[in-house]
């Protein structure tokens, strides 16, 4: 499977607010402000989901490694 299908699949699996904030980071990579707006949190709070999505997929990731 490729990598980037991979991980999209891995992504769509988390919660909306973790998927966009995960998603904005890597993938639209710009005016983090914009994405704060459209999931109504503040800059704070989605540099957390970002790094608590990040958590979850390297969670998942050990799961099914085992």
């Amino acid at each position: 499977m490729d990598d980037a299908i991979f991980i999209e699949h891995a992504v769509a699996v988390l919660s909306d607010k973790h998927r966009n904030s995960v998603r904005w980071c890597y993938v639209f990579q710009h005016n983090p402000l914009a994405v704060c707006k459209i999931i109504a949190v503040s800059k704070d709070e989605s540099a957390r989901l970002v790094k608590d999505g990040r958590q979850m997929l390297i969670n998942r990731d050990r799961l099914l490694a085992k």
